[in-house]
């Protein structure tokens, strides 16, 4: 049982290396997420103007969160924040012009991003747990490649695929 935390731990150098060693796009949008988090995190009437925006829109009033670069997870966890908050993201910047939104292009990314590591946060969560044994996560992981594998046959990952082809290499 104490060879699943190394488990997980190779699963988070395969995922933050496929992220960060593989893809231009993926690192500027990284930045500029990091940079729309900061904007808020550094002015309380910003965030009070965005709550605004979110309560005039019905859109769940969620914090921006900021990643820890050295955590794939954390920066996963920013991208889905900011792809849920993207409708009040972009009406904020058009009232206000003080940060800068991604272009459709790379929402197009983080959407692509989010869709093909939300299977990898779970199984992390899935492992994370006491009671989880090998026998119930290797099917999971199974399951992981064969997604990775239909995804780079796919034109709809364009954007990604060195990612996917990295991704499938490093995965048990």
């Amino acid at each position: 049982m104490s060879s699943i935390p190394c488990f997980i731990h190779t699963l988070q150098l395969c995922i933050h290396d496929s992220i960060f060693r593989q893809e231009t796009i993926a690192k500027e949008i990284l930045t500029l997420c990091r940079g729309i988090t900061t904007h808020f995190n550094h002015s309380s009437i910003a965030c009070a103007k965005l709550k605004s925006i979110q309560q005039q829109l019905s859109t769940v009033p969620h914090k921006m969160k900021q990643d820890v670069s050295t955590r794939w997870n954390s920066s996963f966890e920013m991208l889905q924040r900011k792809f849920e908050q993207k409708v009040p993201l972009a009406t904020y910047a058009a009232e206000y012009d003080e940060i800068k939104l991604p272009t459709n292009y790379q929402w197009g990314i983080v959407e692509k991003l989010v869709h093909i590591f939300t299977p990898f946060e779970n199984l992390t969560k899935k492992c994370g747990r006491k009671d989880e044994t090998y026998a119930q996560i290797i099917p999971s992981v199974l399951a992981l490649k064969v997604l990775l594998q239909k995804a780079s046959s796919s034109d709809i990952y364009a954007g990604i695929m060195t990612m996917i082809d990295e991704l499938i290499k490093s995965t048990i």
